[in-house]
């Protein structure tokens, strides 16, 4: 099968984000099923790519723009410029589309052009969503007209021959918007596996070394892209609340986004020796830094999604402590493979931490329980084979 992986979006295919892990490992899968992947993006699948792959054309004139125009406007040209970038990669690509047996989209926000050529292309069409791009917590800026940006984005999913979604919660959102659930399949995140097995003690210690961290202190872990919905402030309160009630204990926050911003609050609030972060790290250490985590958190969620870092923290066998999202649910059962607790509750969040604190055994329980699932259902090879399938039915109905 020949697919056309359509990313219009710049994220770094070898970045440390949730994202490029989700990016890098489809694409990875797909080939070592013996499928042709031609990548439609304007980021580089070379390891010596810049992080900030963002094409520089027009950043005068947005610069000009930003500091003369009123904030409305400035959105406005804004979303003008991504989404005329984006219509110019994918009419730049038509050959690509066409010689594709069929399109594989990463979903993106302002991000119209496939559904602009598909009927003259004649690809079946897959479209993959990972997000909501109007919503209060979108990562994009809200867009001027959010009602009619809406009703645009929805259109393109109903045009799509398929939507792969992330999660179940994600799948009933869509629905309420109108798409048949028939043409909407829910595949997870994943994980490889295979990095988080026999991590040495040495390679532990050597990590704790380098990060300052006391060996004989239990370690409360955060991984991830660090942005407001996450709740980083959630967990750096929880871990000075453990400390205020006699519980030696240390944070590892480890990931990019706004950790520079979080870091400089630990430090004013008087935290910066309980917190350490470590800003983004090479995908090939994580693996060692989930490691030298004892419990391992993922204290907000954005919602809808399927946050990867509770495939990352079962796969270490690490307990979890994470807020009882919808998404979240689907992947963590309380008391079985982690402890769940009210979102946005400090109260809830520390009595979880405690319990763990205090119970090795408990710890060791739920780590494994969580290993486990992941290792039966969770993995990237799982993702491939359920984003194989969709790919292979979607080319057989457009041939019968």
């Amino acid at each position: 099968m020949k697919v056309a992986y359509v990313l219009t979006e710049d994220i770094s295919f070898h970045g440390t984000s949730g994202a490029s892990a989700h990016v890098r490992n489809v694409v990875e899968q797909l080939e070592q099923r013996g499928h042709s992947v031609e990548l439609v993006s304007r980021v580089s699948r070379s390891k010596n790519e810049s992080e900030d792959s963002s094409d520089s054309s027009g950043k005068g004139l947005r610069s000009v723009a930003s500091a003369v125009l009123p904030g409305t406007v400035k959105t406005a040209v804004k979303d003008w410029w991504v989404r005329r970038r984006n219509r110019r990669l994918i009419h730049e690509n038509v050959e690509v589309l066409q010689w594709a047996d069929v399109i594989y989209e990463r979903d993106a926000y302002q991000s119209f052009g496939t559904q602009e050529i598909i009927d003259s292309v004649g690809t079946p069409w897959v479209l993959e969503c990972n997000g909501i791009f109007w919503d209060e917590q979108s990562p994009f800026s809200t867009p001027v007209w959010p009602d009619s940006y809406r009703r645009r984005h929805v259109e393109k999913w109903k045009r799509a021959d398929q939507l792969i979604v992330v999660s179940e919660s994600f799948k009933k959102h869509v629905v309420q918007e109108g798409v048949s659930p028939e043409k909407i399949t829910a595949i997870h995140n994943g994980v490889d596996v295979e990095p988080h097995r026999d991590i040495s003690t040495s390679q532990v210690e050597g990590f704790r070394e380098k990060w300052g961290l006391d060996r004989d202190v239990p370690t409360i872990g955060f991984l991830g892209h660090m942005l407001p919905w996450h709740r980083i402030d959630l967990l750096v309160n929880a871990i000075r609340v453990l400390r205020g009630n006699d519980y030696k204990v240390q944070g590892l926050l480890v990931g990019g986004g706004r950790w520079k911003e979080y870091k400089r609050k630990a430090k004013r609030n008087g935290l910066a020796e309980l917190v350490t972060f470590t800003g983004p790290l090479p995908p090939e250490d994580v693996p060692v830094a989930v490691a030298a985590m004892d419990i391992c958190t993922a204290p907000g969620i954005y919602e809808p999604g399927s946050p990867v870092k509770l495939f990352d923290y079962g796969a270490a066998g690490r307990p979890i402590v994470a807020a009882n999202a919808p998404s979240v649910t689907e992947i963590i059962t309380d008391e079985e493979n982690g402890l769940l607790f009210e979102q946005g509750s400090l109260e809830g969040l520390v009595g979880a931490l405690t319990r763990l604190v205090e119970d090795d055994e408990l710890r060791n329980q739920l780590g494994a329980a969580a290993r486990e699932k992941v290792e039966e259902e969770h993995t990237w090879e799982k993702v491939g084979q359920r984003t194989e399938c969709v790919l292979s039915r979607v080319l057989d109905n457009s041939r019968n």
